[in-house]
């Protein structure tokens, strides 16, 4: 068996998932909506609120909460996502945090709202949606990692090299 390249050990596709670029640019994502919500409930969003009438305050009070819950939930998972990538964290305790965090106090947007919602409320709510389930995927990984073993071309070329070096 080769120790100094590992070729005969199973590779998880998560752990290369989570070093990849796409991850990197889901984390930015993730992190610029929360940023981009928060500085649109607290100012575009509080005089758009305040034009919709009394129906149309407790939808968007309502959508506002849930929104800003969703997004601090995202904004969790992409940080141990990235503290696993760094090192900082096991595999095994996020694996058991996420299956906690699947279990409590989940909260889903509800994007039937209407007409009783701002145009950008909305697209911020479905913004999130399609953040959280590219964020799914790496989770789903995670929990359920799948890996890789059986060898390619490469994988065949580098075991003859490492072979032929005596390494």
């Amino acid at each position: 068996m080769n120790t100094a390249l590992n070729l005969d050990a199973p590779v998880s596709i998560s752990t290369r998932m989570l070093k990849s670029d796409m991850f990197m640019s889901l984390h930015g994502q993730v992190m610029a909506t929360v940023e981009e919500t928060a500085a649109y409930l607290d100012g575009a969003g509080r005089a758009e609120r305040l034009q919709r009438g009394e129906v149309g305050m407790a939808a968007y009070g309502n959508s506002a909460m849930a929104l800003t819950t969703y997004l601090m939930q995202m904004a969790s998972q992409v940080l141990m996502l990235r503290s696993i990538r760094d090192g900082q964290m096991s595999l095994e305790n996020a694996q058991a945090e996420y299956r906690k965090m699947q279990t409590v106090n989940r909260t889903d947007l509800n994007l039937e709202a209407g007409d009783k919602l701002p145009s950008r409320l909305k697209e911020l709510m479905e913004t999130s949606v399609g953040l959280r389930k590219r964020l799914s995927g790496f989770f789903t990984q995670l929990v359920e990692p799948v890996f890789v073993t059986s060898p390619n071309s490469v994988h065949e070329q580098m075991s003859l090299l490492a072979t032929a070096f005596g390494r």
